[in-house]
């Protein structure tokens, strides 16, 4: 009989752990740091990232991120950003929500350098009095698959007007980017020169100063062997040759700057771009 008492009392208690969960202050509330970080099978620059943040402490706590080496990242506190979202970049806080003790985040870490990729997610707080801090390391693989970053490749047609491509191989296409005026020949104002942009089929804009435009770039048809479907800009009162500075940007604020140099007649001589940078943190006028 007393077996059968002894095994009862274990079984309830044991119900009673499962049904009641340890709020034990020293439980970080999550792997690696309070941090669980669901990284997928396949990343490519542009993969949103998600992570869970669960610790906890006595008062909000400062949630930051670092990368090392050359990478590039930004933190995005929705899993679809577009253009206007408001990323957060290395050594930025973090918003975390703190109620009774507790403090939560979920946000998306997205790479944007392709290679070996690391990146650390660090909490810093206070439990019990005693300052704490929680940090998650992770290398990511990051392949530089299709849309994981963008290739401005200037087409020219002579006479000024330009268009551009955003492929590999002709297969391997770049992500949307939008085109902002920077200056042609050292002036930086472009209403003289009446730069005149298409948007799409029907439209067009003429560029003002400060304004980034979406532009559509050229793309390979295998049906028509050639490139088709991509917007163009042309400069209307410009004579001699120029050199044209451009920043283009996706929707992550990466960017590269690029340089349209053309001979006398209009006619396209190169087009270089720069490596990646973060807008408008890296940006240098």
């Amino acid at each position: 009989m007393k077996s059968l008492v002894k095994f009862l009392f274990m079984a309830a208690s044991a119900m009673t752990l499962m049904l009641f969960p340890s709020c034990d202050k020293d439980d970080d509330g999550g792997s690696a740091g309070g941090f669980d970080v669901h990284v997928p099978s396949f990343v490519k620059g542009t993969t949103p990232i998600r992570v869970d943040l669960g610790v906890n402490c006595d008062k909000a706590p400062t949630v930051t991120f670092a990368t090392e080496g050359d990478a590039l990242g930004v933190v995005s506190p929705v899993e679809n950003p577009e253009f206007d979202t408001d990323y957060v970049y290395a050594g930025e806080p973090i918003d975390a929500s703190f109620v009774n003790g507790r403090a939560t985040a979920t946000f998306w870490y997205i790479p944007l350098t392709p290679g070996n990729h690391a990146v650390t997610f660090t909490v810093n707080y206070t439990q019990n009095g005693a300052a704490k801090t929680g940090t998650n390391r992770k290398v990511l693989k990051v392949s530089d698959a299709s849309n994981g970053g963008f290739y401005p490749e200037a087409v020219g047609a002579g006479m000024y007007y330009f268009s551009f491509r955003n492929e590999l191989d002709k297969y391997k296409f770049g992500c949307d980017f939008s085109i902002r005026f920077v200056s042609i020949n050292g002036e930086t104002e472009p209403a003289p020169f009446d730069i005149v942009m298409s948007q799409g089929a029907n439209n067009e804009v003429v560029m003002a100063k400060d304004i980034f435009y979406p532009f559509r770039a050229e793309k390979w048809s295998e049906d028509w062997q050639d490139w088709i479907d991509g917007d163009g800009m042309v400069v209307r009162e410009v004579s001699g040759a120029i050199t044209m500075k451009l920043i283009l940007r996706d929707n992550y604020n990466r960017c590269r700057d690029v340089a349209i140099n053309t001979d006398a007649e209009g006619n396209l001589t190169s087009c270089l771009a720069s490596d990646y940078y973060l807008w408008p943190r890296d940006y240098e006028k």
